[in-house]
């Protein structure tokens, strides 16, 4: 399943703008950037990617709360 974070912490999933595109409602993108997609197909998968992950954090490419509520 894969999302697109917007802003104000609003996540959409991308099926969700699919059906928007289909509905006819207007999606603003704003601004370019450029993603690094991590994937977890096996359990193995998971240390690395928590590590990715950890190290965007620590390098300041995403805010360390960004996932809180």
């Amino acid at each position: 399943m894969a999302y697109v974070l917007l802003g104000a912490g609003s996540i959409l999933l991308i099926g969700e703008i699919v059906e928007w595109g289909i509905m006819g409602k207007r999606l603003a993108l704003m601004g370019s950037f450029v993603a690094i997609w991590f994937g977890v197909t096996y359990k193995e998968d998971a240390p690395a990617v928590r590590k990715a992950i950890n190290d965007l954090l620590a390098d300041g490419a995403y805010p360390a709360g960004l996932w809180r509520s």
